[in-house]
């Protein structure tokens, strides 16, 4: 299993649908139109990187990342309802444009970390390191359609939180937990929450072994071209971005009309080629 680089995105839609891995990870594959929902997520992380570090003003980064976005009409993640969520997260945390938590202190930003084992690399991208009442934390920013006490249940078996921890124990020596800090994105009401999932100890062997069976799983699959559908989460989060390229069968023309290429970079994070 030498030179198998994982990262969350990659292990998730492999264990998702092996169908989705291979699109998105063997062919590079990814739908022309990003969803409303990634481009409001993604500009929102952006806004939360300005206010949290204090490179930048929030509502200035949000019209920058979002303002020029065509949002489909009756789509709820208008530029506006975004400048209102902003305002009001900001009051709900009783920003005083210095910080939200007494005690707590950003220590990282956008912090890249890999760790290598047993012919595995695992690499990872925290929104935020901080220092908290003298622990070491996580922040991961969310938005959610829906949010209440039960949207945190997701996190307390979850390979992205397991990554975290993981990889900033391994970082700086230590790591409390994961601040998830999700903000609901809905028309007529406002709700900001947040929660601490942490992890018991023995938790970076118990990673590391499930990690390697999950590589040796991906090398298998690859070795035997073997990508079954799991059709039972096509409707996964809404609908799978790759629903009608698998209803159809893989047509050519549907590839052309709605998809293009483009590499994801397990050690980056990101995409390197579009």
């Amino acid at each position: 299993m030498a030179n198998m680089c994982l990262d969350y995105t990659t292990i998730s839609d492999f264990l998702i649908c092996r169908q989705k891995y291979y699109l998105r990870h063997r062919l590079n594959l990814v739908p022309k139109q990003t969803a409303t929902a990634l481009t409001f997520g993604g500009a929102w992380h952006k806004t939360m990187e300005s206010v949290w570090t204090e490179k930048g003003k929030g509502e200035e980064t949000l019209i920058k990342e979002y303002g020029k976005v065509e949002v489909p009409l009756g789509d709820k993640r208008t530029l506006e309802l975004g400048k209102k969520v902003l305002e009001n997260y900001l009051k709900e945390k009783g920003y005083n444009g210095h910080e939200f938590y007494p005690n707590m202190e950003v220590i990282g930003s956008e912090v890249s970390h890999c760790k290598e084992f047993d012919g595995v690399r695992y690499c990872g991208r925290m929104d935020k390191v901080v220092r908290w009442d003298g622990s070491i934390y996580v922040v991961e920013h969310k938005t959610a359609s829906q949010l209440g006490f039960t949207f945190f249940l997701q996190f307390e078996l979850n390979h992205q939180i397991d990554g975290y921890i993981y990889l900033c124990a391994d970082k700086y020596g230590e790591c409390a937990g994961v601040l998830v800090d999700a903000v609901l994105i809905a028309k007529t009401k406002f709700n900001a929450m947040r929660d601490t999932p942490t992890r018991m100890p023995g938790h970076a062997e118990r990673f590391e072994a499930e990690l390697v069976d999950i590589a040796r799983n991906i090398r298998w699959a690859n070795d035997n071209e073997s990508y079954p559908k799991n059709k039972s989460l096509c409707q996964y989060y809404g609908e799978c971005p790759y629903r009608d390229l698998c209803l159809y069968h893989g047509d050519k023309r549907v590839i052309e009309a709605r998809y293009k290429k483009s590499v994801w970079d397990a050690k980056m994070g990101k995409e390197v080629v579009g």
